[in-house]
């Protein structure tokens, strides 16, 4: 059989109009072959470039904005540390501080029960002044107390807070606030009122 295949090819290859198609397959073959090296090549490596150049910028714009948000930060962090400073720089008396607790309290339509206050040992450069102050008002007004107690002159934080429902009165809740102020300077022991 791979005899007569071999005759019958052998028998074409010899025809004038064949060889000639032969010749024609094979020199658009190697044009072909010349074409996609000359132009296909240079495109794809031009393609592959253009591809790095984009992730490269992609990459840099990414890096661009992160370093953004590290700065915006670092400057929000240096404003807030710029403000703790002053606040732990005030020298407030004990009296300061209760008439500031009280304005507040009024402002948010809260009655203060009992306080009491305890002069703490020195931390660092500070002196803690601990205040248990019991109070009774509704939720909402005791809510933004406590929210005003973040934005008073003083470093002042709650350390505890503990609330309960009166049942004799609907609608009020009496809460107990353990606060820490941190002053730069010491005052007399604490007092009770």
């Amino acid at each position: 059989m791979m005899r007569q295949l071999l005759k019958y090819s052998s028998y074409y290859y010899y025809q004038p109009m064949i060889k000639s198609m032969c010749v024609l397959l094979l020199v658009a073959t190697i044009s072909l072959s010349g074409v996609m090296a000359i132009y296909w090549w240079p495109a794809n490596q031009s393609y592959r470039n253009i591809e790095q150049k984009r992730v490269d910028l992609m990459r840099d714009v990414k890096h661009a904005i992160e370093a953004e948000l590290i700065t915006e930060n670092y400057r929000a962090s240096k404003a807030t540390i710029t403000e703790l400073e002053e606040r732990l720089e005030s020298d407030t008396r004990q009296a300061t501080l209760v008439n500031n607790l009280a304005t507040l309290a009024k402002r948010n339509n809260i009655k203060i029960t009992s306080e009491s206050f305890e002069e703490g040992k020195k931390k660092s450069a500070y002196y803690p002044l601990y205040q248990d102050i019991q109070l009774e008002g509704s939720y909402a007004s005791l809510r933004s107390f406590l929210l005003g107690v973040g934005q008073l002159q003083t470093w002042t934080i709650a350390l505890e807070t503990n609330m309960q429902r009166l049942h004799k009165q609907p609608g009020i809740i009496k809460a107990r606030l353990k606060l820490v102020t941190y002053r730069k300077s010491k005052e007399s022991k604490g007092r009770t009122k």
